[in-house]
């Protein structure tokens, strides 16, 4: 894992760059392609969650891992518009099938009370490769070579094909199959379907509100930029600023803030301390460009690390949400629905930022501000509903 995610910090930094100058792909088909694929992924996810808890989770892990590895290189002859098109659609639809069966394989392989912990420390060890990743990709660019980016491709795809055959190599014990769980506990069998999973109200509500926090996922890397760059007369180093602070501050906070999240009750907490800190993230934003400069670096600075922890505790609530309410046998399913709901916020976030939030200035900031503190009181009543947990 620690391998593929150097590769990816490399991808994600020069393949915009790679498919749009040296492929000569036109932005709007590039957007396109991407919008198509984020709308097949919301439904992958549940799919391959469903067939992780009937096949088991390793299998489709090491799968989708590999036919990502096989689309990555496949951009190698990306000068054919239809082997691109197929490759970026695949990748991204495996890519989420990988989300699904690796949360599955977790709650196989980690307990009950440690899988949110396990899920932090991945997290930060994700983000320090991907963060060496970003930091060679960026050579890569300097360098402006297409056949240094074609190394680059190439080694990202050849760690993907590594990390599946390392996974399938290894041993992982964990719970009874799924078979042997339906076949000694009836009531637990009637948890399997899809559609079940579908009609738990209280998951879907859940599931919404994370949705809602998850547009955060937006303010570093799209709207910040371009609020400054656009839309103030604040230097554009503070874009780098505020992406420093949340890098280091993921990798330094958040196995700590995971290991206070014990349960259902602990994370409805941290969720409507996630949807505070993130209005609070708003109203520094919103008011940066109404005052002076120097308190304007001062209230971005502010809005950073506001947006750091709201990231945090909505990362870990989250985790800890699509764990505990689902049942042992559909952790797959669930965890599919769960990821589908998060991929439609990162889908849509962008539009919502440069379409809606940021034209309309200080006024959209404070509607997202109110958005993001409605959901953090309705967090608690909805989690504990009389009405969903009964239904």
């Amino acid at each position: 894992m620690l391998c593929n995610s150097l590769g990816n910090g490399i991808f994600l930094t020069i393949s915009t760059i790679y498919f749009i100058n040296i492929l000569n792909i036109s932005t709007w088909i590039y957007s396109f392609i991407l919008l198509l694929g984020g709308l097949l992924g919301l439904f992958s996810g549940t799919f391959f969650g469903h067939l992780a808890d009937k096949v088991g989770s390793k299998p489709i892990y090491c799968l989708s891992l590999l036919i990502q590895g096989i689309c990555c290189i496949g951009y190698l002859f990306g000068g054919n518009i239809g082997i691109f098109i197929a490759c970026l659609i695949g990748s991204i639809i495996f890519e989420k099938g990988a989300s699904a069966a690796r949360g599955a394989m977790m709650v196989e392989i980690v307990s009950r009370e440690e899988r949110v912990k396990f899920r932090a420390l991945t997290r930060v060890i994700v983000n320090g490769a991907a963060c060496i990743g970003a930091a060679l990709g960026s050579i890569v660019l300097i360098l402006n070579a297409e056949s240094v980016f074609l190394i680059a491709i190439l080694f990202n795809g050849l760690t993907f094909v590594a990390t599946s055959f390392i996974f399938k190599c290894m041993s992982i014990k964990g719970k009874k199959p799924v078979e042997q769980i339906i076949l000694t506990n009836d009531s637990i069998s009637q948890n399997t379907s899809v559609l079940t999973a579908l009609s738990d109200k209280r998951f879907l509500i859940i599931t919404l509100l994370n949705s809602v926090l998850a547009l955060h996922s937006s303010i570093i890397n799209i709207a910040i930029p371009i609020w400054i760059s656009q839309y103030s007369q604040l230097p554009i180093w503070l874009v780098s600023a505020v992406i420093l602070i949340n890098t280091i501050g993921v990798i330094l906070f958040q196995v700590k803030v995971g290991e206070n999240v014990k349960s259902i009750r602990d994370a409805t907490k941290v969720a409507q301390k996630a949807g505070f800190l993130l209005a609070i993230t708003c109203i520094f934003i919103g008011m940066s460009n109404t005052v002076p400069i120097w308190a304007g670096i001062i209230m971005i600075l502010l809005a950073g690390i506001s947006q750091l922890f709201g990231e945090l505790y909505q990362a870990v609530s989250g985790w800890t949400f699509s764990f505990e309410l689902a049942p042992e046998d559909a952790y797959g399913k669930y965890q599919g629905i769960f990821n589908a709901g998060k991929d439609a916020s990162l889908l849509v976030s962008p539009l919502i930022f440069t379409s809606l939030v940021l034209p309309a200035g200080l006024l959209g900031w404070g509607a997202l501000t109110i958005l993001f503190i409605l959901t953090a009181l309705c967090t608690d009543r909805l989690v504990y509903s009389n009405k969903l947990l009964k239904g």
